[in-house]
């Protein structure tokens, strides 16, 4: 039986992010992922201003390691014959294709000598055992004194052990995601997004020719678009609007249900972060952005937890401060989920757009700048 003071479970973003916050503290701890990396995610892979400092502050160069990734003006939404261009604010979008950034950050994470991964090893058992945590994984028993719960929107025993409370919004959305290849013409620098009934349609380019194909919206809308012959042809009659012909390269992964949320948890010693505690619409990179956020914010809690003893002001200060950031992507998710999803919200966005309204709410998103009006009143809607 091998005893750790602090076990990862979950090797994508937010885990990675965890990882390396305690290994920079001084903190050995353990990171184990079922997957072998690199591997596909369904995810939109558009990465916000706000995600690219997180990881800059992990010590991950996007620029130097991720060269081909194309820094995206904004968005572009496509109503039918009227078009609408919204900046995403300074620092615009960064288009990059999700195995690749999770095998650069693990990478990073890798090279921290307190850092010890176990790749290729699933979680088979876990238990409470008086205040630590008892975990089979692999073939090996370890018994951790602190538990970081990073395994994805899917996490079940995990989340559940942690308590932490689920909760579910009306009109749940679900999505998928397909990587395509330019073979004819070049896509513009911006995400381009096609709001339709039932859901929407999401183009984010992810290189010079490369593109990744998101579909968000009902379950039946979402079911439909995601079979490529359709979505071929879907695109075959926009090929004029989008200048390019595009080629399938990866099949559909689908995700959801999205815009749910297990807030904080309620057990000393267990922190969940990233998509175990709460899914975005992924709009504006939020969900990465709040992945890496949540991670960091677990490992400063862990630290602070071991240094101290005070684990439950430790968990305490975890939940209100992972809260606290997640309300202005919360916030920011819903008004655009409404904007595109519904047909008085999309009656608003050219009036929006033309005013200059929706380009402050997405650079008050964007950034996090908290001062502003614009960011108040985000984090008002996302509470």
């Amino acid at each position: 039986m091998r005893k750790e003071s602090v076990v990862v479970v979950g090797a994508s973003l937010a885990g990675c992010a965890a990882a390396i916050t305690l290994a920079d503290g001084g903190v050995p701890v353990m990171l184990v992922d079922r997957a072998e990396f690199p591997r596909r995610k369904p995810c939109g892979e558009g990465l916000s201003m706000r995600g690219q400092s997180e990881l800059e502050e992990l010590g991950l160069e996007l620029r130097e390691a991720c060269p081909e990734s194309p820094q995206l003006a904004g968005y572009r939404i496509c109503l039918g014959s009227r078009i609408r261009d919204l900046p995403a604010g300074s620092g615009g979008v960064l288009g990059i294709k999700r195995a690749v950034l999770d095998d650069k950050l693990l990478a990073i994470t890798r090279q921290r000598s307190r850092v010890s991964f176990r790749g290729e090893s699933p979680l088979r058992a876990v238990e409470r055992v008086g205040s630590s945590f008892r975990l089979v994984i692999g073939g090996d028993t370890v018994v951790a004194e602190h538990l970081i719960v990073a395994d994805g929107a899917n996490s079940g025993t995990l989340a559940r052990l942690a308590n932490a409370r689920r909760r579910l919004r009306r009109g749940l959305r679900v999505g998928c995601s397909s990587a395509w290849r330019v073979v004819e013409g070049t896509l513009p620098r911006v995400v381009l997004v096609f709001p339709e009934p039932g859901g929407e349609v999401y183009l984010t380019p992810t290189g010079s020719s490369s593109v990744n194909i998101s579909v968000l919206g009902t379950a039946e809308y979402v079911a439909s678009m995601s079979n490529c012959g359709r979505l071929s042809r879907w695109l075959s009659l926009r090929e004029e609007s989008l200048a390019a012909a595009l080629e399938l390269e990866a099949p559909a992964l689908g995700a959801g249900p999205l815009q749910s949320a297990r807030r904080g948890a309620a057990v000393c010693g267990a922190y969940v972060a990233g998509d175990a505690c709460e899914t975005f619409d992924p709009i504006g990179g939020m969900g990465m952005a709040h992945a890496l956020m949540s991670g960091r914010s677990a490992g400063r809690a862990v630290a602070r937890a071991l240094a101290s003893g005070e684990r439950e002001a430790a968990l305490a200060s975890h939940v209100e401060e992972q809260e606290s950031a997640a309300r202005l992507m919360r916030g920011f998710t819903r008004v655009t989920s409404w904007m595109l999803g519904t047909r008085a919200g999309r009656a608003v966005i050219p009036v929006a757009v033309s005013s200059g309204l929706a380009s402050c709410v997405s650079h008050a998103a964007h950034s996090g700048a908290g001062a502003s009006g614009w960011s108040a009143l985000l984090g008002v809607v996302g509470r």
